[in-house]
């Protein structure tokens, strides 16, 4: 049992370096980490008027975008970590 049990923590230590390693090589390309190139047409750039929280910001023409995929804290009902969630998205 402590073999197995140890063989098991050392195989998921490497796949956990292996996980960290793709994910570093994801952020590092500017890429998508759900698409492997940019669409043809994604030359325009668009600019932030305002972020309203973590996951919701408004662009300058007024559209209203929410950031699939990630869940942060709500500021309307005073979640904690709402503040710096929102800090965190203005970078």
């Amino acid at each position: 049992l402590g073999k197995k049990n140890n063989t098991a923590s050392s195989s998921n230590g490497n796949n956990n370096n292996d996980i960290s390693s793709h994910i570093n090589a994801v952020l590092q390309s500017d890429l998508s980490p759900i698409y492997p190139s940019l669409p043809k047409n994604a030359t325009q750039k668009y600019y932030c008027k305002n972020v309203y929280d973590g996951d919701t910001l408004t662009l300058e023409d007024g559209t209203r975008v929410r950031l699939l995929g990630i869940d942060t804290p709500e500021l309307r009902e005073k979640q904690p970590f709402a503040l710096e969630a929102k800090e965190y998205t203005k970078k």
